[in-house]
């Protein structure tokens, strides 16, 4: 038994989750309505995304900018940046603002950054520190939640689709969020980590061999924790909630119906010629995507730094790479 427990209700860590409100009409009215939430958001609705939390409680210009809890000047402690980005979350309701009901559908958003909140406070140490000691440190990769000089010098700058197809450089066309030369005081479990494709691949793969049940050095799972990655655990209101928006970014996904698991989104059935039922995937802010096929065995990753997110360029040329990918696969 771990420290945090699926069923346990999120005011267990932050007693900013008392009083959630669920805002009626969100997606039709720029003025929707709150309510008291029925009830309050568990563990498992936040590693699922069936928190209720929203990235959308108030309507930003343009859709795709980062909100004011990411944005937001860090210039107390590491506790206090925490208070902060919560309250800044609140986009000035009563509670927390949700989309629905806690466990009953589906919305993306502060989710991960929340639990990232919570894991920190139960473990006594920041997000960054965690994660390096329990995920980077034991399979060998040099991700990291800090920017250094030598860092900075090997990105990849930013690029923009502009709204007549061309692409520019990144000239502060939005807000970021924080990051060196100051001081993050703020580590977030859904944004803010900076890797190389070859170190996320290294995950991707660490995880595959675990879920199949091969021998693995410092495994940062054990099988049982690492199998509920491929297990759908939406509703059907909340798989239907998910598959209303997929096809927005990846129409072909969408075709295949969707969930989302312990921690990854889903396909639930097979890709002609690609991956298999129950494969992950993901898509990331500045167009990077993933998919984990435990059938098959494989894991494909594949990144750009493009924005804004689901650049429809790289995601086609994603699924061209993964139809490549799967047409050469030889049996072993």
């Amino acid at each position: 038994m771990g420290k945090l427990n699926f069923d346990d209700p999120v005011t267990k860590y932050l007693p900013q989750f008392k009083d959630p409100v669920v805002l009626e009409g969100l997606m039709a009215t720029p003025t929707p309505k709150p309510r008291p939430a029925q009830g309050v958001p568990t563990i498992l609705h936040l590693l699922s995304h069936s928190s209720g939390s929203t990235y959308f409680a108030k309507r930003r210009e343009p859709v795709y900018s980062l909100g004011k809890g990411y944005t937001f000047e860090q210039t107390g402690g590491k506790e206090q940046a925490q208070d902060e980005f919560l309250e800044y979350i609140k986009e000035g309701y009563s509670g927390i603002p949700l989309a629905a009901d806690p466990g009953t559908s589906f919305s993306y958003g502060y989710s991960s950054d929340i639990l990232g909140i919570i894991i920190a406070r139960v473990a006594g140490q920041s997000l960054a520190d965690f994660c390096e000691q329990f995920i980077f440190k034991p399979i060998g990769i040099k991700s990291t939640f800090r920017l250094t000089p030598e860092l900075i010098a090997k990105l990849i700058e930013l690029s923009f689709r502009n709204e007549d197809g061309s692409i520019s450089r990144f000239e502060d066309q939005i807000h970021l969020i924080q990051r060196y030369p100051k001081e993050v005081l703020l580590d977030l479990g859904g944004i803010g980590g900076y890797s190389t494709l070859p170190d996320y691949a290294t995950l991707l793969r660490h995880l595959l061999r675990i879920e199949a049940g091969k021998d693995v050095p410092h495994p940062i799972l054990q099988q049982e924790n690492v199998k509920t990655l491929f297990k759908p655990q939406l509703t059907k209101a909340g798989a239907a909630a998910l598959a209303a928006v997929i096809p927005r970014w990846d129409p072909n996904v969408a075709r295949a119906g969707v969930n989302w698991s312990t921690g990854l989104a889903l396909t639930t059935s097979d890709l002609p010629g690609k991956r298999k039922a129950n494969s992950a995937f993901w898509f990331g802010w500045a167009g990077t995507l993933y998919v984990i096929d435990p059938t098959t065995g494989i894991a494909i990753v594949a990144g750009s730094q493009i924005i804004p997110t689901f650049d429809k360029g790289v995601v086609e040329l994603f699924e061209k790479v993964e139809g490549i990918v799967y047409a050469n696969l030889e049996d072993d």
